[in-house]
C-alpha cells in the first residue's frame, strides 16, 4: 500500500482491478446506461487521487499537478487524471482561498451513487463526472448508505473501489465537518445554527410545525429536497415536496420556506421544521396525516349535485377554527403555511369549500403541480390510488368561503364537520304554515335547466326570484335554505359596492357562485338598488343598471 502526498490511501497494483468491461457490461438499464461511451473502454485504477489546479487569472487555467509537488513539474492538461476511481481537485485562483471538489469518475461508482441518492437538487448526479463541492454535504447525507452498499456488493472490484468513499471519509470529512460533534448533537437531539444542515437529508419526511394559538398547533409533511444558508442575512431555507391541486389536477408542489437563525443550542423539535424521525410519536403523527389527507382529496372533490349529474362543484360543511385571508398590499403569491390566520379568534359557521372555484376567480393562489405528464405517469384521483406517502404530504389548509362571516380564503382541513341541519324547525315550520308549503313545493320542483320553467325570449325566464316580506324572526331565511338542503349565499347592499362597474362586477361574482355551487341566494336590502330615479344621474344610473342586471341574470 501507498500513501498520496495528502495523506489518501491508494492502491497500486496493476492486477488490483483488470478491466472494468465486464462490471459495467453488469450494470442494469437506466440511469446508468446515460454514461458516456469512452467509460465503457477505461481502466479505472481504483485509486483516490489528490490534484491541485493553479489557475494563470481568472479566465485561464494553469498546472494540474499532483498535491504536494511544486509546480512547473507536470504537463499543463486538464485531464491527466481521468483514469482515477475518485478525483480530489483543489482550484487555486489568484488571490482567493482554494476551493475543493470530489470527482465521481468510475462510471461503476457514478452508478452506484445516482441508486443511492437519486435525484438531488443540490448537485448534478447525472453529470459526468458526478461533481460534489466542499464541504461535501452530499457525501455526508448518505455515507451509511454507501458503506451498507460495500458490505453486501459481491463483485470485489467493485467493493473495494466503493471502500474509496469510506478512505475520504475518514481522512477529510470526519475532521473539516466536526462529525464527532454532529453526532453528539443528534443523539441528544438538539442541533446548532453551525450544524443544523446535517439533520435535513433530502429524500426524508420534514414536519413543518406553526404554532396557530395556545390550543392550536398545525403541522404539514413534506419531501425534505434542499437544504442553504442566505450568506447575506444568514437565514436558513428548506426546499421541500408535497402535494398540492391546481383546480384540475393533484400533484407534487415544491416549496421553499424561509427561517431565521438562532443562538446557542436548541431543541431539534423546538424548530419549526425538523425531520418527522425526531417526532417521538410518529406512528401518531403519520396516521393523523393520512387520515388528513384523504379528507382534503374528499373536499376537493366536492359533493356530487343532484341537478347536473357528475358535477363536481364544492361541498358545504360545518366549520370551527381559523381562516387565512389574502392581506391588501401582498405581492406573493397566495398565503403560506407560516403566514399567521385573519384573526387569532376561531370562526364557526358554515363553509362552502371550493378550491377549483377559488383558484379561477384567484389566479394568484395556484399552485404550480409537477404534472403527470413530466411525472409520466397515469394522474391518481381517487384516494386509494396515491400511497401512503402521497397521502401524508397533502395541505393543512384548503381554500373555500364562509357563509357566516364572508371570508374568502384558506382554512384548517381538520377543522370541518358534516353540516347539521336544522331539520326540526324548518319541518315544524312546513306543517304549520301553508304559504310555505306552497313555496316550498315550488322550489323544490325547480330546476335551472328544465323547459318548463322557460321563455320565449331566449336565455329570459329560467330563474326563479322570490321576494320575502315579513318581521324578522319569522322563518324568511329558514324557509329559504334549510329545508332545501342548500347553501345560502347572503349579499347586502354593501358587499355590491357603490359604482355600477363595481355593483355589476360583484353581482356577477354571486351569480357565479351560487350557479356553481347550487346554492341560494340571498340578497339582502334589495331595495337599495331598486329604489326610485331621483335627480342624480349616477344613482339612476346604478339603479337602472342594477335592476336591468338582476331581471337579466
Amino acid at each position: 500500500m501507498a500513501s498520496t502526498s495528502s495523506g489518501f490511501e491508494a492502491t497500486e497494483s496493476e492486477t488490483l482491478f483488470g478491466s472494468y468491461e465486464e462490471v459495467l457490461r453488469a450494470r442494469s438499464s437506466g440511469q446508468g446506461e446515460a454514461d458516456d461511451a469512452q467509460h465503457t473502454a477505461l481502466r479505472f485504477s481504483g485509486r483516490l487521487f489528490d490534484i491541485t489546479e493553479h489557475w494563470d487569472s481568472h479566465d485561464e487555467p494553469g498546472e494540474v499537478i499532483p498535491t504536494g509537488q511544486p509546480p512547473k513539474t507536470a504537463a499543463r492538461s486538464m485531464h491527466r487524471y481521468s483514469e482515477h476511481s475518485l478525483l480530489v481537485r483543489r482550484i487555486q485562483l489568484p488571490q482567493q482561498e482554494q476551493r475543493m471538489q470530489l470527482e465521481i469518475q468510475s462510471s461503476s461508482l457514478q452508478h452506484v451513487f445516482r441508486e443511492i441518492t437519486g435525484r438531488l437538487h443540490s448537485i448534478n448526479v447525472m453529470a459526468d463526472p458526478i461533481i460534489i463541492k466542499a464541504p461535501f454535504h452530499e457525501l455526508y447525507y448518505f455515507r451509511a448508505e454507501l458503506e451498507e452498499r460495500r458490505t453486501k456488493v459481491a463483485n470485489a472490484d467493485l467493493r473495494q473501489e466503493l471502500k474509496l468513499f469510506k478512505d475520504f471519509e475518514n481522512e477529510h470529512l470526519s475532521r473539516t465537518l466536526n462529525m464527532k460533534q454532529i453526532a453528539h448533537h443528534q443523539k441528544h437531539g438538539t442541533i446548532t445554527y453551525e450544524y443544523l444542515w446535517s439533520i435535513f437529508k433530502p429524500h426524508e419526511f420534514i414536519l413543518l410545525r406553526s404554532q396557530i394559538t395556545n390550543n392550536l398547533t398545525l403541522l404539514s409533511c413534506g419531501m425534505m429536497q434542499k437544504f442553504w444558508i442566505n450568506a447575506d442575512t444568514g437565514e436558513w431555507w428548506i426546499q421541500i415536496r408535497c402535494m398540492g391541486y391546481n383546480g384540475q389536477q393533484f400533484g407534487p408542489v415544491e416549496t421553499n420556506f424561509k427561517f431565521q437563525p438562532f443562538p446557542g443550542v436548541k431543541n431539534i423539535r423546538d424548530l419549526p421544521a425538523y425531520p418527522l424521525s425526531y417526532c417521538p410519536k410518529i406512528a401518531d403523527i403519520k396516521a393523523a396525516l393520512l387520515e388528513r389527507g384523504k379528507g382534503f382529496i374528499r373536499l376537493c372533490q366536492g359533493d356530487e349535485q343532484t341537478d347536473v349529474p357528475g358535477k363536481l362543484s364544492g361541498c358545504l360543511r360545518d366549520y370551527d377554527g381559523p381562516v387565512w385571508v389574502q392581506r391588501e398590499n401582498w405581492k406573493k403569491n397566495g398565503m403560506e403555511f407560516f403566514d399567521d390566520p385573519h384573526d387569532t379568534a376561531r370562526i364557526s359557521g358554515r363553509v362552502l369549500v371550493d378550491p377549483a372555484g377559488f383558484m379561477n376567480e384567484k389566479p394568484i393562489f395556484r399552485e404550480k403541480v409537477i404534472t403527470s405528464e413530466e411525472l409520466g405517469r397515469i394522474p391518481a384521483m381517487r384516494i386509494s390510488e396515491f400511497s401512503e406517502d402521497e397521502l401524508m404530504m397533502f395541505p393543512a389548509m384548503i381554500a373555500g368561503y364562509s357563509l357566516t362571516e364572508k371570508h374568502v380564503g384558506y382554512f384548517d382541513v381538520s377543522s370541518f364537520k358534516d353540516v347539521t341541519w336544522e331539520r326540526e324547525e324548518a319541518q315544524h315550520l312546513h306543517d304549520t304554515s301553508p304559504i310555505t308549503r306552497l313555496l316550498l313545493n315550488i322550489t323544490s320542483g325547480f330546476r335551472y335547466t328544465s323547459s318548463a320553467f322557460g321563455y320565449s325570449i331566449q336565455r329570459k325566464g329560467q330563474g326563479l326570484v322570490l321576494l320575502f316580506h315579513e318581521r324578522p324572526g319569522t322563518g324568511k331565511t329558514l324557509t329559504a335554505a334549510e329545508y332545501l338542503n342548500r347553501p345560502l349565499y347572503r349579499v347586502n347592499a354593501a358587499d355590491m359596492g357603490s359604482g355600477i362597474y363595481q355593483v355589476e362586477e360583484n353581482l356577477q361574482s354571486a351569480f357565479r357562485r351560487i350557479s356553481r355551487w347550487n346554492a341560494i341566494l340571498l340578497l339582502d336590502e334589495a331595495d337599495a338598488l331598486m329604489s326610485s330615479r331621483g335627480d342624480n344621474t349616477e344613482d339612476n344610473t346604478l339603479v337602472s343598471g342594477a335592476f336591468y342586471f338582476c331581471c337579466d341574470s
